[in-house]
């Protein structure tokens, strides 16, 4: 009876012992980001958007808009008042076609990061924008490399980036 008591109790206090070992973390998971062009001008991406969208059948960012006065991409009117005219990236996998920061996804360009950029302010402008067709998960690389070649046929210069602090998540245990 003692040593079934024992047991029970080395379980019971070994199992609280490692359920302390088990905090919770962020996992990142890489995605892969199809960039067909890049612009400092809005303008000059908006109807190279509108041609894809067209001979690709994919549908456009309808969220975000272009306030030409701070030459700045945010969110628009149909939006929360506390966020109209802020900039939020795109993170989760999508296929649809938007016209984003550059420094939001590729940190080998000497543009200034997000944690730089102060939003609805003269410092915003002048940074880089690129027009993305789709950020795939890795499971999806296959399906990325696809849509790649298929969008070169319209934009040669079109390239794929991976990311691997884009798409994570709180996990609760290891």
């Amino acid at each position: 009876m003692t040593k079934a008591i024992c047991a029970l109790l080395f379980m019971f206090f070994t199992g609280i012992a490692s359920a302390q070992d088990k905090e919770p973390f962020i996992h990142c998971e890489p995605v892969y980001i199809i960039i067909t062009d890049t612009s400092k001008d809005y303008n000059e991406l908006y109807p190279i958007m509108m041609e894809l969208s067209k001979k690709l059948s994919k549908d456009t960012d309808t969220l975000k808009q272009y306030f030409p006065e701070k030459n700045i991409v945010g969110l628009g009117p149909d939006n929360d008042p506390l966020v109209v005219g802020k900039y939020v990236r795109r993170s989760l996998e999508s296929r649809y076609l938007s016209i984003e920061y550059i420094s939001s996804y590729d940190t080998t360009t000497n543009e200034p990061g997000l944690n730089s950029l102060e939003f609805l302010d003269e410092t915003v402008r002048g940074t880089t924008m690129c027009l993305i067709a789709g950020i795939y998960s890795d499971v999806h690389l296959p399906r990325a490399q696809e849509e790649l070649e298929r969008i070169r046929a319209i934009r040669p210069n079109a390239f794929m980036i991976m990311k691997k602090d884009l798409s994570c998540f709180w996990v609760r245990h290891k």
